[in-house]
């Protein structure tokens, strides 16, 4: 007949102990400050973002639509 186990009173055993202390210590390393892939590839897409709408803005100034160049007609000389 089996005996039952004896309740170690929340201490660890000498077994689960030394597992524990086996185990590799994980060592933390920071990443660089620096400017990386994604963030420059948002950087990028804003600055031509902006550049379209400016081009888009200038070209519709023509026919009296723009927001910046509106009324502005080219007048040659």
């Amino acid at each position: 007949m089996p005996r039952p186990r004896k309740s170690s009173g929340g201490r660890a055993s000498g077994r689960t102990a030394s597992k524990k202390s086996s185990r590799a210590s994980v060592e933390v390393v920071e990443e660089d400050a620096g400017l990386g892939i994604a963030e420059g590839v948002i950087l990028a897409t804003a600055v031509v973002l902006l550049a379209a709408f400016i081009m888009l803005d200038k070209a519709r100034g023509s026919y009296g639509e723009g927001m910046f160049f509106k009324n502005q007609t080219q007048q040659s000389n």
